[in-house]
């Protein structure tokens, strides 16, 4: 995955790049279906691009933006009181800057992944790039399976919410179907003709603490190693299922242990594309 954040000078500059990166964007029809290719034939789908106004970018193109605060007043301005985010002086230096869009790319490869970022950077003038993020997935062997985990190591994309019936099986032990005003919203005004409708994107950069996070674990275990007889599962206690995925209320014990499969991919490693330098981080 990359996400390529950006901000221009005018609106006219604003307008230009937006139709040049529309013909990329893939819809949500288009989306459905190649997921349902893959879930029956295994067919992999075409490269996958979304465009994401901020609520500056939708200003600066004269556009009404959604009647939500929050979206209007911008993550910077909601850092302290609610977010309790630390100062924004201490923030990276680009995400002290105010975004008008960001680009997010996927693709089954980080080849063809890459690619497409490519060509969107090059619509970009170098001093119009506040951020580009590169993702890279994080795989071990569940249950002889090859699965995605996040970063403290526990199955990831296993419980997304269900918009549209699909005909797949409920979750185990909740349920998984949610209305579609969970996450569209309509933008054009109540009287207008043709209603048309968007979704909110949140984009933050967190750290992870995975270190503290295997220290309060170790410490639950030697609590739990202290009852006789205990099977309960340290990291299940602390994030509600088993690292296979499980769910700690449908098996309170032990889940069988990962085998670890050797992997290209690492987490999270951003590249800091700046006017004048270029850095990285972690």
């Amino acid at each position: 995955m990359v996400i390529i954040g950006f901000a221009v000078a005018s609106d006219a500059r604003l307008r230009t790049l937006v139709s040049e990166i529309a013909p990329w964007v893939k819809s949500m029809r288009e989306q459905l279906a190649e997921v349902d290719a893959f879930r029956r034939e295994g067919r992999r789908g075409t490269v996958f691009v979304n465009l994401a106004l901020s609520a500056h970018g939708m200003r600066k193109l004269g556009l009404r933006a959604p009647p939500d605060a929050a979206f209007a007043a911008g993550m910077k301005e909601r850092s302290d009181a609610f977010l309790r985010d630390p100062p924004v002086a201490a923030w990276e230096l680009p995400y002290r800057q105010n975004f008008d869009a960001v680009v997010v790319i996927g693709a089954a490869t980080r080849t063809a992944a890459n690619r497409r970022a490519r060509s969107v950077r090059r619509l970009l003038n170098d001093d119009e790039v506040i951020v580009v993020e590169r993702g890279h997935e994080i795989a071990q062997t569940i249950n002889g399976r090859r699965t995605a985990v996040e970063h403290f190591g526990f199955a990831d994309g296993i419980s997304q919410p269900v918009y549209i019936d699909d005909g797949s099986p409920p979750g185990l032990g909740w349920g998984d179907h949610a209305p579609l005003s969970t996450i569209l919203v309509r933008e054009a005004p109540e009287d207008a003709t043709e209603a048309t409708y968007g979704s909110f994107m949140v984009f933050r950069k967190l750290e992870q603490d995975t270190a503290a996070f295997a220290a309060h674990e170790a410490l639950i275990a030697s609590r739990l190693a202290a009852s006789p007889g205990s099977q309960l599962d340290p990291g299940a206690l602390l994030v509600g299922r088993h690292r296979n995925g499980t769910p700690l209320a449908t098996s309170p014990t032990q889940s069988p242990p990962l085998q670890t499969t050797p992997s290209t991919t690492s987490p999270i490693q951003p590249e800091i594309d700046a006017p004048s330098s270029r850095t990285s981080g972690k």
